[in-house]
């Protein structure tokens, strides 16, 4: 039997590309580079596909949208047989699609709670055919954090929470959860206050008293490995949460701090950033906007932290400076600091994924795994 199936992918139907694009496709390519867009679970080809469609006129969400829908079709009857493997390959790919397709949106609505949903129940799907890993929910005085714990299958085994930023949440960091189950540590990828479904689904925005909501779920870990050391990890501003947390919970027993700036309200020139941090707060007055974040500005309280620490740093990162992460380094009063810089590397050293998955995951099993022994 001879057949021939072709998947033609959406941008092959379009036409020529507009003279000019819109401002918000504009921001978006200058944004959502092609290797931020893989740091947040987007497959390679899936990425160039999205680009390009949006290269040729078509907005944002309804590129992201048309990309993840070839790939929902395929889950649905393709015509060819998709073995587990596969199918699980294609839901994290959606999944990340979808929740790329609501990136731009600078406002909670009805419909961005309703794509972020869809995102993460097809990610459920991938994520729970792994018996080690699980959907979990850390309560904060009666508020839940939904989180995902990526399980190493190794027991008891050492933990890292990982943080995410002001874009990229729980879900968007899967990579950093398996590069640390791989070596034996689990991982909980969590929506803390202000992300994800925690603020979506919960209504749980980022408050004055976000250290005591991180270390609720610092208690969670610690209960969960039976008192095997647990870590903490910070992506992008959540790399200062990382820190500071660290800082004042003594139970932290390694920090990470991957892309962290320190003062992320001197970002709020950039359009449309501002936005995206008053959302992380809730129906709350500007001003105390502004007091909540300028709780989460990297300063030399660092001094209080003994645990060690890796500050893993993009030279070329146009929001954090080499002199930034220097001064980090000198106040941290831990007696075990190092500072890795990436001399091309760009914010959260997305360029270089495979080698900082290695550096961060071998550092935090040579802190923390010889510890657990």
């Amino acid at each position: 039997m001879n057949e021939i199936l072709t998947l033609t992918p959406p941008s092959r139907s379009r036409g020529p590309a507009p003279a000019t694009l819109s401002d918000e496709s504009d921001a978006a390519l200058r944004q959502l580079t092609l290797q931020r867009l893989m740091g947040y679970s987007v497959e390679y080809g899936d990425a160039g596909e999205l680009r390009k469609l949006v290269e040729l006129g078509v907005p944002w969400k309804d590129a992201a949208t048309a990309v993840a829908e070839q790939h929902l079709a395929r889950l649905g009857d393709s015509g060819l047989p998709l073995s587990a493997h596969s199918r699980r390959d294609l839901l994290i790919r959606t999944s990340a699609l979808l929740r790329m397709s609501q990136m731009m949106m600078l406002r909670d609505t009805d419909e961005r709670r309703e794509i972020y949903r869809h995102a993460a129940k097809l990610f459920h799907e991938a994520f729970t055919a792994d018996p080690n890993c699980e959907k979990v929910s850390v309560d904060f005085a009666g508020k839940p954090m939904v989180g995902w714990f990526v399980g190493s299958g190794r027991k008891p085994a050492p933990s890292v929470l990982i943080i995410g930023g002001i874009e990229g949440w729980g879900m968007d960091l899967l990579g950093l959860g398996e590069a640390l189950a791989r070596r034996g540590i689990d991982a909980l990828l969590l929506d803390g206050p202000g992300q994800g479904e925690t603020r979506f689904d919960h209504g749980h925005f980022l408050e004055e008293n976000w250290p005591a909501a991180y270390s609720a779920a610092i208690t969670f870990l610690v209960e969960r490995s039976g008192g095997a050391p647990v870590g903490v990890l910070g992506n992008s501003v959540g790399g200062g949460l990382a820190m500071k947390l660290a800082a004042v919970d003594r139970r932290i027993a390694a920090c990470c701090n991957n892309g962290g700036l320190r003062t992320p309200l001197a970002q709020r020139e950039r359009k449309g950033f501002f936005p995206k941090v008053e959302a992380f707060c809730g129906p709350v007055p500007v001003d105390s906007v502004e007091a909540i974040w300028r709780t989460v500005e990297v300063t030399a309280d660092l001094r209080a932290m003994a645990c060690p620490l890796l500050i893993a740093h993009g030279g070329l990162d146009p929001m954090v400076s080499v002199a930034d992460v220097t001064e980090f380094l000198g106040w941290a009063g831990s007696a075990d600091k190092q500072l890795q810089i990436f001399a091309d590397g760009d914010h959260c050293i997305y360029n270089h994924p495979a080698d900082k998955h290695d550096l961060i995951g071998d550092w935090f099993l040579d802190r923390l795994g010889k510890r657990a022994v």
